[in-house]
């Protein structure tokens, strides 16, 4: 009830017409798990949903303007992501917020800024994000209404915050003399402390549901940029995807990887220094490059970014049908 109150008073609400999203899939396609990602394949950027396998692609939120870096509430009724939809000339970005039960959008922040990039506390009572209304690009926080803003880092820029499970930490990525590093802090900005090198591009990094590892993007010399996971005390480096060429020739560029809720599986992007206006979404075995190979969901030549683990919360199963229908607002099937 009493979250229940808090959420009634998100700013800015924008009712959508109601509409149906079934998605066909047995009881063994929703053990796969399902996967949100972002995709210009219509021209602009719209969120998508498909399954483990690449099958039963869906659209979830779609329009005229940009909507990206979906990032799903840990009870999976809410998505939270950022769009351009009120300065859609000026390509500055606004956060917002999709209930999925009474199919409404809110928008959290409004200010003449670029924010972007939400992520939730693992209590679902705060949203961090970033943002560059100071100058520089920096990590803030606020609660579900949009209120009690709290800028967390300083310096220089910061992007992708990554909120861990337990709720202690959140990992990041900045610059230390001008090189790309993976950070992490405590979950209320203080003593932020550097973990590893990463990669400059694929701002992203994803911790395994245990809280104790963190897969990014890593730069390996002459080879591109492989997802490796690492612990927290900056040990234990180990590849899970492999770098080098793809079948074209050119050097794998892999980033933004996603941990599966059951730590099984990591989802990732993969495209090529040549082709940057092309990626596709992989997933591979968490344990590591030599256990598997990656399986790609995505196909469509265009940009395909941000995978994000669909909560188990989300879909509702129909034991009579074994169909696994839900509930969303204004969506599109493609």
């Amino acid at each position: 009830m009493k979250n229940q109150l808090a959420y009634s008073v998100f700013a800015t609400m924008m009712l959508l017409s109601s509409f149906t999203l079934t998605i066909s899939g047995t009881a063994e396609g929703m053990e796969a798990g399902y996967l949100s990602f972002t995709s210009n394949r219509r021209g602009n950027y719209d969120i998508y949903i498909i399954d483990r396998y690449g099958e039963n692609l869906q659209t979830l939120i779609g329009g005229s303007a940009d909507e990206l870096h979906a990032a799903w509430s840990p009870n999976g009724r809410f998505l939270a992501y950022a769009s351009n939809v009120k300065n859609q000339n000026a390509v500055l970005y606004d956060i917002y917020v999709m209930d999925m039960r009474s199919k409404q959008h809110w928008q959290l922040t409004d200010h003449p800024a670029n924010d972007t990039t939400p992520i939730w506390s693992p209590d679902g009572q705060w949203i961090a994000f970033v943002s560059n209304r100071s100058g520089a690009y920096r990590i803030y926080r606020m609660d579900i209404n949009g209120k009690r803003l709290r800028e967390l880092t300083r310096g220089g820029d910061a992007w992708g915050p990554a909120w861990s499970p337990d709720d202690r930490w959140i990992a990041f990525k900045s610059l230390d003399d001008g090189l790309p590093y993976l950070f992490v802090m405590f979950a209320d900005g203080r003593k932020s402390r550097k973990l590893a090198r990463s990669a400059e591009i694929g701002h992203y990094a994803a911790w395994s549901p245990d809280s104790k590892r963190l897969a990014h993007a890593t730069r390996e010399l002459g080879r591109g940029i492989k997802i490796a996971t690492i612990d927290l005390d900056g040990d234990h480096l180990r590849g899970v995807t492999l770098g080098g060429f793809n079948a074209r020739g050119h050097l794998i560029i892999n980033h933004s990887p996603a941990w599966s809720p059951d730590g099984k599986w990591i989802a990732y992007v993969s495209g090529s220094f040549e082709f940057k206006h092309q990626s596709s979404i992989y997933v591979v075995d968490a344990a590591g490059e030599k256990h598997s190979d990656s399986i790609q969901l995505t196909t469509h030549l265009s940009r395909n970014l941000s995978p994000a683990w669909v909560p188990e919360p989300f879909f509702s199963v129909s034991p009579s049908r074994k169909m696994i229908t839900t509930l969303w607002s204004k969506l599109k099937q493609h």
